[in-house]
């Protein structure tokens, strides 16, 4: 034990209590902490951050939402959809006036797929992991409504370029 941790405090989760150094077992103590004060509130810290984090994940499972607009009033609806595909968006984010989107075949057998977006779009590209494009996609165009075809392997990845 460096002299460092025997100055660090640390909470005994069997006794209950704040300890000075690694007296117990590892699987019975929680920390580091700076002060006694911070280990005997160890739990209210554990709490306090594991809401948070669900928090984090509540957020990162909620439908996603994008736009090219300044600014916009976005409603609960689908800007994308893959329903019935086998596809999931694994990540999807604005690159200047650009969406890049991140398709994972889930549960796909690899035939050519109907992806929509609910919107115009003028292009779309796939593109390697790189942001290099790799293939043009044909575009068909309905009511607002841009259909594109994707084929992948299961559990393979594709990236698109999408442009307004």
């Amino acid at each position: 034990m460096t002299d460092d941790n025997k100055k660090q405090w640390y909470f005994n989760t069997v006794k209950k209590q704040a300890e000075l150094g690694m007296v117990s077992p590892i699987e019975q103590r929680m920390g580091p902490y700076k002060t006694k004060e911070d280990a005997e509130h160890a739990w209210d810290i554990v709490v306090d951050r594991n809401a948070r984090w669900e928090e984090e994940n509540r957020r990162w499972n909620e439908p996603l939402l994008c736009t090219f607009a300044a600014q916009a009033a976005a409603d609960e609806a689908s800007l994308i959809d893959a329903a019935g595909t086998g596809y999931e968006i694994s990540a999807a984010f604005l690159d200047r006036e650009q969406i890049v989107v991140r398709l994972f075949n889930a549960d796909g057998d690899g035939t050519p797929q109907k992806i929509r977006f609910a919107f115009p779009l003028s292009k779309v590209e796939q593109t390697d992991l790189n942001g290099n494009a790799t293939a043009a996609c044909a575009i068909r165009k309905r009511g607002g409504v841009s259909e594109i075809e994707v084929a992948m392997p299961r559990f393979g990845l594709k990236t698109l370029r999408l442009t307004k």
